[in-house]
């Protein structure tokens, strides 16, 4: 299914596909590696719903939590030549 959501995405002359708010994937990575399908690869540090909506961000207590996320995302993912960005 994953691959066949790829194709259709190229055919409609996408050339990105963001992550944001999805969880992690493999296929996905893997269907966009074959396609030629660009990656924006974000990690789950996303905080809709507070308010301030940048109420975590700020605050230093969270900042390990986020940088261990980032780190684990970078880990899993920097074999993939889709990914273009982080």
């Amino acid at each position: 299914e994953t691959e066949a959501d790829v194709v259709l995405l190229k055919r409609g002359n996408f050339n990105a596909v963001r992550t944001a708010h999805y969880p992690h994937a493999p296929a996905l990575l893997a269907a966009c590696d074959r396609a030629g399908l660009c990656v924006v690869d974000e990690a789950n540090v996303e905080t809709h719903g507070l308010d301030p909506p940048d109420l975590l961000a700020d605050k230093p207590a969270w900042l390990e939590a986020h940088l261990c996320r980032v780190e684990a995302l970078v880990a899993r993912d920097q074999t993939h030549p889709s990914v273009i960005a982080w």
